[in-house]
């Protein structure tokens, strides 16, 4: 039995042929998404990169592991299990390509570090401007190769797990993807759409890699487009090893993205802030060998109902809490919800909860210290307004009294289930300073500047 959980980093839903995108970023994730079960409503329960991986692995809800900010002080606690120890534990070789280190090393044989060996560096910042995808593909490959060697595959329950960093900013593709998506003029005087950019609050961050030069909008958000579009000349490599080395048609492949990305959307830009759909609604594609082919699922889903549902492929039981769901019942058509709702946070950037139903997503501000000029609440209508575009706020009294009461029903019910004594979010303010702060700045900039070119 092999089951492989592929993550990419900062990969929105939208910008994927699969989920209507009008570029031709993804033909190799589209071709695998042909032979798999594709999720149109799938969400993260954060949007920042450690809290996602977190419930990725956990099965279990920011409000109940706690890791609910992105580079913050809290470490999961040893008691939770995430899937890589469990799978272990019940005979699974557990292998991963990773870069986050810390707990998420826990639980494999073999946990592959492909970034810097001066342990100076290690944990301190994310590495995706240090490998990109062709040298982490290639590393795969090998490992695949020497495995299959080795081992006789199908007697031999393995766990695979994969994280591409690609494309999380900077946007910088190698050479030959840069203009495969832009044919402008970048620096054209007469364009002023990068003046409001330039305005963000997030600039000082961004101006580290786009030129200050640039004045069209739309070169910054194709060089996004071109890095998926080279993440996915390198998912077919890997898609076509898969195969050749016998872990694909009898495989339980699980394809996601840790969060989205934000264009241009509510005096934001190219960055995974808020909790709209363009950072929070993620990708996420599942093969089970050549079963269920070519199968589009319309019922929420969200990252923690991952493990559970590995765990029942594989007929695992476990005592660790889970706050997902298996979404095994939905593919096999047994039943045509596992969720009537969904609670998702933000905690890096701003203080904010949403919920998500399939009418409406209600977003709230839990500290309105980190306002920085977004709504204290927000409505939108996720039937009328996939762009969230309208804030229905002031229109709905009645629905927006009724999602409060559901969120901070549904909320506490999480926290509690975990046997804390208050909500996680609400106490660690220490996490959102800090990632606000310039410490995370430096650390990403210091990052940068010690990273090898990409090839």
């Amino acid at each position: 039995m092999k089951i492989i959980l592929i993550c990419i980093d900062t990969l929105s839903s939208k910008h994927l042929g699969c989920y209507g995108w009008h570029r031709d970023t993804s033909p190799n994730i589209d071709k695998f998404a042909k032979s798999s079960i594709i999720f149109d409503n799938a969400y993260a329960n954060n949007n920042a990169t450690h809290p996602s991986f977190t419930t990725i692995l956990t099965g279990r809800h920011p409000l109940s592991h706690e890791i609910i900010a992105h580079q913050g002080k809290i470490k999961l606690k040893k008691n939770i299990q995430n899937i890589a120890q469990i799978l272990r534990d019940n005979g699974f070789k557990t292998v991963a390509f990773d870069n986050m280190y810390r707990w998420f090393k826990r639980g494999f044989d073999e946990y592959n570090y492909p970034a810097f060996k001066n342990k100076f560096w290690y944990g301190t910042s994310p590495s995706y401007t240090v490998v990109g995808a062709t040298q982490l593909t290639n590393r795969i490959i090998k490992w695949l190769k020497n495995y299959n060697k080795k081992n006789n595959t199908n007697s031999n329950d393995l766990f695979l797990f994969i994280h591409y960093w690609d494309p999380h900013f900077p946007y910088l593709p190698p050479k030959k993807y840069r203009n495969i998506f832009y044919k402008g003029n970048k620096k054209d005087k007469n364009n002023n759409s990068m003046a409001p950019v330039k305005e963000f609050i997030g600039w000082f961050v961004l101006n580290i890699w786009i030129s200050s030069k640039i004045t069209d909008i739309e070169w910054v958000k194709a060089q996004y487009d071109s890095e998926i579009k080279y993440l996915d000349d390198n998912l077919g490599r890997l898609f076509e090893a898969f195969k050749k080395y016998d872990f694909y048609d009898d495989s339980l492949i699980i394809f996601t993205s840790d969060h989205g990305e934000i264009m241009d959307k509510h005096g934001v830009y190219f960055m995974h802030f808020l909790l709209l759909d363009d950072t929070i609604k993620v990708p996420l594609i599942v093969r089970i060998g050549n079963k269920y082919r070519n199968k589009r699922i319309s019922a929420l889903v969200q990252h923690s109902d991952i493990v559970p549902t590995i765990l029942e492929w594989a007929g695992i039981d476990t005592d660790q809490i889970m706050d997902g769901k298996s979404f095994l019942p939905l593919i096999k058509g047994n039943i045509s919800k596992i969720h009537d709702q969904i609670v998702t946070l933000e905690h890096t950037a701003l203080s904010k909860r949403a919920l998500i139903t399939p009418k409406w997503k209600f977003i709230t501000t839990i500290n309105d210290k980190y306002l920085r000029g977004t709504p204290f609440s927000e409505l939108y209508d996720r039937e009328n307004d996939i762009e969230e575009s309208n804030n229905l706020i002031e229109k709905y009294p009645e629905v927006v009294k009724t999602l409060q009461d559901k969120l901070n029903e549904l909320s506490e019910n999480i926290w509690r289930k975990a046997k804390l004594n208050n909500d996680p979010q609400k106490i660690q303010e220490q996490a959102i300073q800090e990632i606000s702060g310039y410490k995370f700045v430096i650390r990403l900039f210091g990052r940068m500047l010690y990273s090898p070119p990409r090839h």
